[in-house]
C-alpha cells in the first residue's frame, strides 16, 4: 500500500506539471515551446510509467477489490494511449488536453477509501496540510490580482473604445502591460490552486478519510473552479480568444473561487 500510494503521489504531480508546460509551450517562441514540448513528454511518460506501477502495487495488495482501483486503470489506458498519440501520431496538443483531464482522474482514485492515517504516519499528513494552505492562500490572492487587473483592463478598454481619453492619466498602465500582468496572475494562480487542491485531497483521503465526505460540495466546488481557470487559460492559449474575454473570465473565475472558499463555509456552518 505504502508503494502504490508514494507511486500515486509521483504519478499526480507529474501529470499536473506536464499539462501546464504543454499549454504554456503552445504560446511560447519556436525555441522555447520545443523544450517545453520535450519536458512535458517526459513528464507525461514518468506519470504514465508512475500509474502503472501503482496499479501492479494495488494488485498485489491484500483485501483490496478491482473496483477500488477503476480510477487508476482508466488513468493508465488513456496515458499510454495519448503517449502513442503524441509519438507515432504526431498529434503535438494532446498532452494540453489529455494532461489535465488524467490529473482530475487521479485525483478522483485518491477520494477510493484508502488506508488509516496511523498506518500513514500522521507526520507526513501535516506536510500535505501546509502546502495545501499555502496553495489555497496564494491562489486566493493571485485570483484576486487577476481580478483586479482584469477590471482595469475593461475599464481601459472602454474608456480607448469611447475615445474618453481624458480619464487616462499617465499612472495608468498600458492595455499590453494589463494583459501580461493578468495572464501570468492566471497562471501563477491556477498552479498554486492545482497545488491546493491536490495536497488537500491527498491530505483528506489518505490520512483523514472518515471526515473527506463532510467536505464533499466544497471539493466538487474547488474542482469547478480549477476546470474553470483551465477553461480561461486553454481558451487564450489554443483559441486566441480575445484578452478581453478572458479578462472576464477571469472576474467570474474569482467569484466562483470566493464561493469556494467563503461562501460553501457560510452555508456549511448553517446547514
Amino acid at each position: 500500500m505504502y508503494f502504490e500510494a508514494i507511486a500515486s503521489h509521483f504519478c499526480l504531480l507529474n501529470f499536473a506539471v506536464s499539462a501546464v508546460l504543454s499549454i504554456q509551450s503552445y504560446r511560447a517562441d519556436s525555441g522555447m515551446q520545443g523544450s517545453l514540448s520535450k519536458i512535458a513528454l517526459v513528464l507525461f511518460i514518468l506519470g504514465a510509467s508512475s500509474a502503472s506501477v501503482a496499479l501492479i502495487a494495488h494488485g498485489f495488495s491484500v483485501g483490496l477489490p478491482v473496483y477500488s482501483a477503476r480510477w487508476l486503470i482508466m488513468a493508465v489506458v488513456l496515458a499510454w494511449l495519448a503517449v502513442a498519440a503524441r509519438i507515432w501520431l504526431k498529434i503535438m496538443s494532446i498532452f494540453a488536453w489529455i494532461a489535465p483531464f488524467l490529473t482530475l482522474i487521479m485525483l478522483f482514485q485518491f477520494f477510493v477509501p484508502g488506508p488509516d492515517g496511523t498506518r500513514n504516519g500522521l507526520e507526513a499528513s501535516h506536510v500535505f496540510l501546509a502546502f495545501h494552505i499555502a496553495g489555497a492562500t496564494m491562489g486566493q490572492i493571485l485570483a484576486l490580482m487577476a481580478s483586479l487587473v482584469s477590471v482595469m483592463y475593461l475599464w481601459q478598454q472602454r474608456v480607448l473604445k469611447k475615445k474618453l481619453l481624458t480619464q487616462l492619466t499617465s499612472r495608468v498602465p498600458a492595455l499590453d502591460l494589463l494583459e501580461k500582468i493578468m495572464v501570468s496572475s492566471l497562471w501563477a494562480g491556477f498552479l498554486f490552486l492545482t497545488a491546493a487542491l491536490m495536497s488537500g485531497t491527498v491530505y483528506f483521503r489518505w490520512y483523514f478519510p472518515g471526515i473527506l465526505g463532510d467536505f464533499g460540495d466544497k471539493i466538487a466546488w474547488a474542482v469547478t473552479v480549477w476546470l474553470w481557470y483551465l477553461a480561461a487559460l486553454l481558451a487564450r492559449n489554443y483559441f486566441n480568444m480575445t484578452v478581453t474575454r478572458v479578462a472576464q473570465m477571469s472576474l467570474l473565475g474569482f467569484v466562483l473561487l470566493a464561493m469556494t472558499f467563503f461562501g460553501m463555509s457560510f452555508y456549511q456552518t448553517g446547514s
